[in-house]
């Protein structure tokens, strides 16, 4: 049975920290404490509604659609829209439904009805493919059309995440990416390959255009893709197409969209394919039957445009810390923290200091990817006596001040 006192029975309200009753004061400094930190954000605009407007601003910024040539193809350096055809969507990026998973940090793409108005986050600049020293025979082209069989990277509009843009897609591109079916790896409904941006730079990020007409695949490669054309965009490390399916309904900020996955729907025709391969056909050569939610088509504008240049330092220090500190995020508030523990655990001398090699170990730890060239550069940066070592606190203390500024 539940007793009340008189005052409580005539409408008085609890004892609260003024009528300093028990730990009052502690009360008063915690409400000072987030009275503080609540002005201190709304100065520096990270509010959760200041950032919620912030990133909508962004991703629905308005991009104007461009070409660089009027000849009726698509090239590498205009400004395009991935469109499915079966559903009239277009492939398109949140920035917020990021991966929850412990060392990847991409976000989901989905497909976005808003076919009739370009944005920052449904547009993409599609670049070329550079294989690495001593790959494989990779024909190359000395134009900058796209052409069928090509392998091409696509990269979303860097003013969706705040970013200038420029000729290499911004100072970070975010490419679109795929990776094969796992235990850990999958799409949320169709459990097919999941489809997202990633600004790690893989072969996973590479795409090629094929013709509906799998049995003249060999005959149109290298012919340029058409404005407009339907085509299957296979990824080119698991061989699967891009699927776009319209009954998968997902939701997010921005309404209801579809999911998006790496997945061939179209029929093998075992039957007909294993008789032609009897016959000596070759796997390039085999029919396949076209599925319409693995059809799409590039959409570009009648403006010709050329990106601008690349402003930016190749290795700028501050570009690389604020990439760090983004790594670092995922961590939450244990970011700076582990940061600073692995430090510790490296420096075995107990100096305070870190020589390069061990500077990198600590990053990749801490699942934080950065490269030798980079490395050197943050070493370089810090390393003011040009000891060739960094000294752990005026490293974190400085990753402080910037993410208070950022």
């Amino acid at each position: 049975m539940q007793y009340y006192t008189k005052q409580q029975l005539q409408g008085a309200g609890s004892y609260a920290h003024p009528a300093r009753v028990g730990n009052w004061n502690e009360d008063v400094h915690a409400q000072e404490t987030l009275l503080k930190d609540y002005l201190h954000k709304k100065d520096t605009g990270t509010l959760k509604l200041d950032k919620h407007r912030f990133r909508m601003e962004r991703a629905l910024s308005d991009v104007d659609l461009t070409v660089t040539a009027a000849d009726g193809f698509v090239h590498f350096g205009d400004i395009l829209m991935l469109k499915a055809d079966n559903c009239n969507m277009v492939l398109a990026v949140d920035t917020e439904d990021k991966d929850p998973r412990p060392g990847e940090y991409s976000f989901t793409v989905t497909g976005s009805s808003s076919a009739d108005r370009p944005c920052a986050r449904n547009t993409f600049i599609a670049s070329k493919y550079t294989p690495p020293k001593g790959a494989a025979y990779e024909k190359t082209y000395d134009d900058n059309i796209i052409r069928y069989g090509q392998k091409i990277f696509l990269a979303i509009h860097p003013h969706v995440y705040g970013e200038e843009l420029d000729e290499k897609g911004g100072p970070e591109p975010w490419y679109m990416t795929s990776l094969q079916v796992s235990t850990t790896h999958h799409s949320q409904m169709a459990r097919h390959q999941e489809v997202s941006v990633t600004p790690k730079n893989t072969y996973n990020n590479a795409w090629t255009a094929c013709p509906v007409d799998t049995s003249q695949r060999l005959i149109v490669e290298g012919q340029p893709v058409a404005v407009g054309t339907s085509f299957f965009l296979e990824h080119c490390a698991t061989r699967q197409y891009l699927h776009c399916d319209p009954n998968l309904i997902y939701w997010n900020d921005f309404g209801q969209e579809c999911e998006v996955t790496c997945h061939s729907a179209v029929s093998t025709r075992k039957a007909q394919n294993l008789a032609a391969s009897s016959q000596g056909a070759t796997p390039q050569s085999l029919e396949k039957q076209a599925d319409v939610q693995n059809l799409f088509s590039f959409v570009v504008g009648s403006k010709i445009g050329k990106l601008p240049p690349v402003q930016y330092s190749e290795f700028d220090p501050k570009r690389i810390l604020k990439k760090l500190l983004t790594q670092l995020g995922k961590l939450g508030a244990n970011g700076l923290a582990s940061l600073t523990k692995c430090f510790k655990d490296f420096d075995k001398d107990g100096s305070g200091n870190l020589d390069l090699e061990e500077f990198k170990l600590t990053l990749q730890f801490c699942l934080v990817t950065v490269s030798h060239a980079e490395a050197e550069c943050l070493m370089k940066f810090f390393d003011k006596d040009a000891s060739g070592s960094i000294n752990s606190e005026e490293f974190v203390s400085t990753l402080k001040e910037l993410d208070e500024l950022v």
